[in-house]
C-alpha cells in the first residue's frame, strides 16, 4: 500500500503528484490553519492498493455480507458466491412452468449448471458472454501486451530496499513505480508491498514476433535478479 503524505488536493492527481502552478510546484501536506478546505478535493489520503490484495478484500467483504443475510433470514435466499469459476457454456431455453418465459442456463468450468430468468454479465474484455452471444467489441482489441511477473523478494533484501528508499524520499513510503530501461530489460518494477516484498514486473511483449516460450521462468529469473 503506497499511500500519499497528505489529503487530495485540487490539481494533484491520485499518485499524489502536484501539477506545476505559476509560483512553481506545490507541495503534498495536511490542511493548515491557513488554507481553504475548497482546495482540497478530500481529507483523504489516495493510495496504491494491488489488484490481489483489493480481491481478497472484496471476497471477504461480500462473504461477510452473505453470512449476515443466511444470520437474519436462516436461508441463502437463492443466493451464493462462486469464486476461481469460469463459464463454459450459456443456453437459453423455455421455463416448463411458464412458457411464455425464457431461462438460462450457465454452466461453469467445475460443472455446475445455473438457472436465471436474467444474467448480467460483467466478465471483462475478454467476456465468453458477450462472445457467446455475438456481440462485437467497441473500441481495439489489443492496446497493448504485457507480461505480468509476480514475485517476492526475501526478508533481508526488502529491509533494505525499504532503508535505501527512506533515504532518498525523506522518510516516505517506497515508490510504486520503477521503470528499467537497458540492453538486458526494458520493463517496470511495480512496488505491491515493500515491507512484504511482494512485486510484480511488467515486461513488454510483442506478438507474433514474441511467443510465451520467450518469458520462461529461467528467462523472466534472469531478467529479475
Amino acid at each position: 500500500v503506497h499511500p500519499v503524505g497528505g489529503a487530495l488536493r485540487v490539481g494533484q492527481s491520485g499518485d499524489g503528484v502536484f501539477v506545476e502552478e505559476e509560483d512553481g510546484v506545490a507541495a503534498a501536506g495536511d490542511i493548515g490553519t491557513n488554507e481553504s478546505a475548497h482546495d482540497f478535493v478530500s481529507t483523504c489520503q489516495p493510495a496504491h492498493l494491488a489488484q490481489n490484495k483489493f480481491v481478497s478484500l472484496l471476497l471477504d467483504e461480500a462473504q461477510q455480507s452473505l453470512n449476515n443475510d443466511m444470520d437474519a433470514t436462516e436461508h441463502n435466499n437463492g443466493k451464493h458466491l462462486h469464486y476461481g469459476e469460469g463459464i463454459t457454456n450459456i443456453t437459453e431455453h423455455k421455463n416448463d412452468r411458464n412458457h411464455n418465459q425464457s431461462l438460462i442456463s450457465v454452466e461453469t468450468s467445475n460443472g455446475q449448471v445455473h438457472h436465471t430468468k436474467y444474467l448480467l454479465a460483467a466478465d471483462g474484455v475478454h467476456s465468453f458472454t458477450r462472445k457467446h452471444f455475438g456481440i462485437p467489441m467497441l473500441g481495439d482489441n489489443s492496446i497493448q501486451n504485457l507480461i505480468n511477473v509476480h514475485f517476492r523478494t526475501n526478508k533481508r533484501l526488502s529491509e533494505l530496499l525499504m532503508e535505501r528508499s527512506s533515504v532518498h524520499h525523506n522518510g516516505h513510503n517506497q515508490a510504486m513505480l520503477h521503470f528499467v530501461y537497458n540492453p538486458q530489460l526494458v520493463g517496470v518494477f511495480v512496488c505491491h508491498d515493500g515491507n512484504e516484498g511482494e512485486w510484480v514486473l511488467q515486461i513488454p511483449f510483442f506478438p507474433p514476433f514474441q511467443t510465451l516460450d520467450d518469458f520462461n521462468e529461467v528467462a523472466v529469473r534472469d531478467m529479475i535478479w
